[in-house]
């Protein structure tokens, strides 16, 4: 089986979950998602819900909204695929949780994971940075994080794709 390391971004709806689905359907291995989401309102399960349904029964969902380069780094074989959805989520989570110094060293043991990673990986983002500049401080460190943590997981790809 050829290896495949892809980040996948692109703006929110593009289709980069089905995208990250796809290139992994094909593959004969164990198949894990690792869903990054928390269901906090209706229109947030109503997403969750719907991107379950769109696996097959060959998928393992481990929900995990913080610890995932852990993850990555449990589920480490080469007979494994894994589908980290998603890294906006992720940085999110984080927002409140961990100062710039802490982020960095998350990001970087993050991209540390996806580049020691044995098996196949695709990791699906949101590109948030080809807009205007967002007027307040919290959605620009959102902003600037997430175009941060894109950089260092894509320097750990072997592609890039943007929907």
């Amino acid at each position: 089986m050829s290896v495949i390391k892809t980040l996948i971004t692109g703006g929110a709806k593009s289709g980069k979950s089905a995208y990250a689905l796809e290139l992994a359907g094909g593959l004969s291995c164990r198949k894990f998602y690792v869903a990054t989401a928390r269901a906090l309102d209706d229109e947030m399960k109503g997403c969750i819900e719907k991107h379950k349904k769109e696996r097959t029964r060959d998928w393992t969902t481990i929900e995990e909204p913080l610890e995932i380069a852990r993850v990555i780094n449990d589920l480490d074989d080469p007979a494994n695929m894994v589908i980290v959805d998603c890294l906006n989520l992720w940085t999110s989570n984080l927002l409140d949780k961990a100062d710039e110094k802490r982020f960095e060293k998350l990001a970087d043991e993050l991209a540390a994971s996806f580049a020691g990673f044995s098996g196949s990986i695709i990791g699906v983002t949101n590109e948030v940075g080809l807009g205007i500049v967002p007027a307040d401080s919290q959605t620009r460190l959102f902003r600037n994080r997430l175009g941060k943590l894109n950089q260092v997981v894509a320097a750990n790809c072997k592609s890039v794709a943007l929907m």
